[in-house]
């Protein structure tokens, strides 16, 4: 299997699980899948080890835009957008799911500052957003806590992102396009999801944090309330 097969089918399996996960959170009756999350680790996972190898694409493509500064005005956003779009198609990927890749990058406030690609940058928020879903997953399957819809949502919020990241390294590996345009429009377009990868990190941070605070008040409760029966059985 090639690399371009790799990535290609990483995406695919990504688009199902946030597929999935629209399908349950607009099904206000259906239980969220508890392995969801177990899922999404997973497959993060798998694309930081692919990014990690020697020749993985991003390595190739940082090199290839290192003297660069990917500059997209507010003014141009729009006419990146539109190339970011041809250049996903390259992938042949569903067009519902590009306009949500599409919707993924345009959906935070920009930060509209030079930016410079690094790779070690991206492999950082990566990890670090495979722990936040390690953790979630314990929390969800493990521990057996309902959480909260607006940390689901900011969690398939990050999952785009990752996609972004994903179909971009893919699209440069494609390589239909001339090869200095592919490599701007990927560099530019990682760069605008890392920065939205970034947002939505420290969103499922807080909104993590309140749900282990709930889950360990609802433990004291119990406990406190396992007590005071037991104190009253006693006498």
């Amino acid at each position: 299997m090639s690399l371009q097969d790799d990535y290609k089918n990483l995406t695919d399996e990504l688009l199902t699980l946030l597929d999935q996960l629209e399908i349950d959170l607009n099904n206000k009756s259906a239980a969220l899948d508890t392995g969801v999350f177990q899922k999404g680790c997973k497959l993060v996972n798998d694309l930081v080890e692919l990014l990690e190898k020697n020749g993985s694409g991003l390595d190739i493509l940082e090199s290839e835009v290192a003297e660069f500064d990917i500059n997209i005005p507010d003014e141009k956003f729009d006419r990146f957008l539109q190339r970011e779009t041809r250049f996903l198609q390259q992938l042949k990927l569903n067009p519902k799911h590009i306009m949500k890749v599409i919707e993924a990058l345009g959906s935070t406030d920009r930060d509209a500052r030079p930016y410079r690609l690094n790779g070690k940058e991206v492999l950082k928020y990566l990890r670090e957003l495979r722990e936040l879903f390690s953790q979630i997953d314990d929390l969800t399957r493990n521990k057996k806590w309902k959480i909260s819809k607006d940390l689901v949502m900011a969690c398939a919020g990050g999952g785009w992102q990752v996609v972004v990241i994903a179909g971009d390294v893919a699209g440069f590996i494609v390589g239909t396009t001339t090869f200095a345009a592919g490599a701007l429009i990927a560099a530019g377009s990682i760069g605008e999801g890392l920065r939205g990868l970034v947002k939505k990190i420290s969103k499922i941070k807080g909104l993590y944090s309140e749900e282990v605070a709930r889950y360990q008040h609802s433990i004291l409760k119990t406990k406190k309330g396992t007590f005071r029966i037991k104190k009253r059985d006693s006498k």
